[in-house]
């Protein structure tokens, strides 16, 4: 809230906050009820009863950007109370902050009120979670720092915070940061985003061997085997 207000000094030589208070409801009140001060706001430019009216906005007192607190319901009421002999507000502004949408580290958050608590992101297309992704937007609309972590998954690679299916002739077989692997010798893809690559026809590899192993002519795949055979039996 921007707020100004001019104050008139009291006999007493006390001086009286003006106090702010926040209904924090959706329904509306028809009558001063006791809600949830805020804000005391004092001047220390005073004007007297002695004081011409045009002098008063040499007392106003500007206060900017205080701060309300959160709301949890779809509307708000706010009040005013005064005990003291006289207070003249002049102006009021209220607004409230918010974190924008952003997209980083794989993740969306979509705009959200300042000091809304926990905000849960969603993985961009093509990454998973590692684990939940949150975040929280601080009083001053500035997003904090991320917790959990959203990764590419398999078939994709991370590239300018989105993660990019794989070329034809690339694959990449597990989640995470690691970018597209050049198929082996003897290998192939058929499609984009794939996981492994398979075998040219008339070559071979056991199901055992790892993804980056290329493929061997099936001469030499059944002279493997003999060895594999072999050496078992010896």
């Amino acid at each position: 809230m921007d707020i100004s207000i001019a104050q008139e000094e009291e006999s007493s030589g006390e001086l009286s906050p003006l106090k702010v208070h926040l209904f924090d409801t959706d329904n509306a009140i028809t009558r001063f009820l006791n809600g949830q001060t805020v804000l005391d706001l004092q001047n220390s430019k005073l004007f007297s009863n002695s004081d011409p009216p045009n002098s008063i906005p040499k007392h106003l007192n500007r206060s900017l950007s205080l701060n309300l607190g959160p709301v949890t319901r779809r509307g708000f009421q706010l009040a005013f109370s005064y005990a003291g002999e006289c207070v003249f507000i002049a102006s009021i502004r209220l607004y409230y902050r918010a974190c924008p949408d952003i997209v980083s580290n794989l993740t969306s958050f979509v705009k959200t009120g300042a000091h809304s608590g926990p905000v849960l992101g969603h993985c961009v297309e093509g990454a998973v979670e590692s684990s939940p992704p949150v975040r929280e937007c601080d009083m001053d609309g500035v997003w904090r720092s991320q917790q959990g972590v959203c990764s590419c998954e398999r078939g994709h690679e991370e590239m300018d915070n989105t993660c990019k299916a794989c070329r034809l002739g690339y694959y990449k077989s597990t989640n995470g940061r690691g970018e597209c692997q050049l198929c082996p010798p003897n290998t192939r893809t058929t499609k984009k985003r794939s996981e492994n690559c398979e075998c040219l026809k008339g070559f071979s590899r056991l199901p055992s061997d790892p993804h980056d192993l290329g493929c061997s002519s099936k001469e030499s795949f059944f002279l493997i085997l003999i060895m594999i055979f072999k050496n078992a039996f010896t």
